[in-house]
């Protein structure tokens, strides 16, 4: 393990991005402190941080958490822990290749920091393409899923079906018996889904695709929907929706408000407009909820049920190209910004298919670079099991002293109820007696008066 220097390279946002093909007037290339983890945190150096919709988002200002200038943006990677600052579980992690996610951003850069629970170990026979990909789309993915059988749903609709995310969905949706009932813009892309065994696929700009696509979901009872341009596009798909159907809008790619939405679909056939924000969906999970589905991404990644082809890979310094290359064809596949350190001295870099990492070039040769690949010994695997039991026992000792404690307070809490009203029933009945003895005093009185 090389020593951790105490500056990085990285990608400085100053202000919101107004226009995309001008980004070097938002962005500057630094020379910056490497960040230091805190209690519950890890450094990782970053071998691949990806470039997605939220991103692009969160640079102009229109995502759910807003950028405080000047900031690293980036919200995905992959890369090697190489410093805890400290809890139960970081200085386990030392060492480990690892897929992150910050919230608030950080990953375009040599080094970032993220909580230690929620980053997911992943083994270095993996392909670091497919780690720096391995929790935004997956986990929305698997969500997806989740969320279409605990309605029972059959079948769901996805719009922007030819995206990475929708390729994804498709395979993991085949694999639970789910129908997928694909919206996407061009014959090309209808293809793209087709290949990938969808048997219903719409192009929204065919001239039939509202009566054939309330068709579809009639006759199929779709009642779930995930929706991700925005725009006339929800509105179209809401009201094809089956009745009592329930449409979950979770991106803007046309960056249009929601529109043509009939408001007899919502009164008279019941149906429902959600959002979906994957961050506050996987936090209010439970700790085993959570464990299940980060459990599943190595296993998902190694069969190639959640991967992405990957349309480039970009230095930091071309930050703007890369940027610009995503945004001129989304469905062509992921970008990827490599490091320097990824490309100089990352402990954990590995050989691609081809043997190299191609950096894309400005001009049309191809610069090649090539990665030393690291084998794990059977001592590394042998402290990888044990790490495991050692934290799957913590954990399970942790959950088992939280369920007692709150066993505890809920018994406790339950007899000081208990107890209050007794006291209040018999304060009750106290006062009830001794108004009936006046009343029945008073009473005697009068007849005796009389």
């Amino acid at each position: 393990m090389s020593s951790i220097p105490k500056t990085m390279k990285a990608v400085v946002l100053n202000k919101h991005v107004e226009n995309f093909h001008n980004l070097n007037e938002y962005v500057s290339i630094e020379e910056v402190n490497v960040p230091q983890p805190k209690d519950g945190e890890v450094l990782i150096r970053v071998a691949r941080s990806t470039v997605n919709p939220s991103d692009l988002s969160f640079v102009k200002g229109s995502y759910g958490q807003k950028p405080t200038f000047p900031m690293i943006p980036g919200f995905e990677g992959c890369g090697t822990v190489v410093k805890s600052g400290g809890g139960l579980l970081g200085w386990r992690l030392v060492n480990d290749r690892v897929a992150f996610a910050v919230p608030h951003g950080g990953a375009w850069a040599e080094y970032v920091t993220c909580s230690s629970e929620t980053v997911i170990t992943l083994p270095n026979k993996l392909q670091l393409d497919d780690c720096a990909n391995a929790i935004v789309n997956p986990l929305t993915a698997l969500s997806f899923i989740e969320i279409a059988k605990d309605n029972n749903a059959n079948t769901i609709l996805h719009t922007a079906a030819a995206s990475a995310l929708g390729k994804q969905l498709l395979k993991l949706s085949r694999k639970n018996g789910i129908n997928v009932i694909c919206v996407v813009r061009r014959n090309e892309q209808a293809e793209e889904c087709k290949s990938l065994g969808a048997k219903h696929v719409f192009i929204s700009t065919s001239e039939t695709f509202d009566s054939d696509l309330k068709e579809c979901c009639t006759s199929l009872n779709c009642k779930i929907a995930f929706e991700a341009v925005a725009g006339e596009l929800t509105g179209r798909v809401f009201n094809a929706l089956a009745k009592k159907g329930t449409l979950y809008v979770y991106g803007a790619l046309s960056e249009q408000a929601c529109s043509a939405i009939n408001p007899a679909a919502l009164i008279f056939d019941e149906k429902t407009l959600k959002g979906f924000w994957l961050t506050p969906y996987v936090n209010e999970k439970s700790l085993f909820s959570k464990m299940r589905i980060t459990w599943s991404v190595p296993e998902l990644l190694e069969s190639k049920d959640i991967t992405s082809p990957i349309a480039g890979h970009y230095p930091i310094e071309r930050i703007a190209e890369a940027v610009s290359s995503y945004i001129s064809n989304m469905t062509a596949g992921k970008v990827l910004i490599v490091p320097p350190c990824s490309i100089h001295n990352s402990p954990l870099a590995q050989q691609t298919t081809n043997n190299d990492i191609q950096i894309t070039p400005v001009n049309s040769t191809t610069t090649t670079t090539t990665i030393i690949s690291t084998q794990p010994t059977v001592e590394a695997v042998k402290n990888k099991i044990e790490t495991f039991v050692d934290n799957t026992q913590q954990i399970v000792s942790d959950t088992k002293e939280n369920i007692e404690n709150k066993i505890e307070n809920r018994i406790e809490n339950r007899i000081d109820s208990i107890e209050d009203k007794l006291e209040d029933a018999k304060e009750n009945i106290e006062d009830k007696l001794e108004n009936r003895i006046e009343n029945r005093i008073d009473s005697i009185e009068d007849k005796l008066e009389d």
